[in-house]
């Protein structure tokens, strides 16, 4: 359940305007988690190839296209049955 707030918390922080990039110390804030379980979430869903990050914990980027294909694969399972 960790990983979900995690990934929330990002996908609530992205926005076409964005004026600067979020903290780690932020997202585990508005995750409700604090920097070391968020931290290890990251590093899970890195694991598992869902979510990549850059930058430093100061400033972080996100890239979040393994979690959208893995979410369209499982969306094409369920289309199929």
């Amino acid at each position: 359940m960790s990983e979900l707030v995690a990934v929330l918390a990002i996908v609530d922080f992205r926005r076409p305007q964005l004026n600067r990039k979020p903290s780690l110390d932020h997202l585990a804030r508005l995750a409700g988690l604090t920097d070391d379980r968020f931290r290890a979430c990251l590093r899970s869903l890195k694991d598992r190839k869902l979510v990549v990050w850059s930058g430093t914990e100061e400033a972080m980027d996100f890239d979040l296209s393994g979690l959208i294909l893995s979410v369209n694969k499982l969306t094409d399972r369920i289309d199929e049955e």
